[in-house]
């Protein structure tokens, strides 16, 4: 036997996959997208296909230059958040003490 919470959260769920297309559209009003999947096959083998191995090598050479900043990005923000939790404390204590 499911959980009637279970049962509610399945429910909401599906509700919210069933709208996701409506939801995109007003969203993203402007969005290209190809409906008939024949034609997008088309563009695809045409298009997209005959440079696949020059946009990998693009987006990987791409993602080598932004990988050692976002690190440095993410051990400042450490940094930082471990700067302001060491502050928040001492001020607890201080007006705890």
């Amino acid at each position: 036997m499911n959980h009637p919470a279970t049962e509610v959260s399945y429910t909401l769920t599906r509700q919210r996959l069933d709208r996701t297309p409506s939801v995109m559209h007003r969203l993203l009003p402007n969005e290209l997208r190809v409906v008939d999947a024949k034609a997008q096959a088309h563009l695809k083998q045409r298009y997209l296909l005959p440079y696949l191995k020059a946009l990998t090598a693009y987006l990987l050479a791409l993602r080598a230059q932004l990988d050692p900043l976002l690190h440095k990005l993410t051990v400042v923000a450490r940094n930082w958040a471990d700067h302001f939790l060491a502050n928040v404390r001492q001020s607890n204590r201080w007006k705890s003490g």
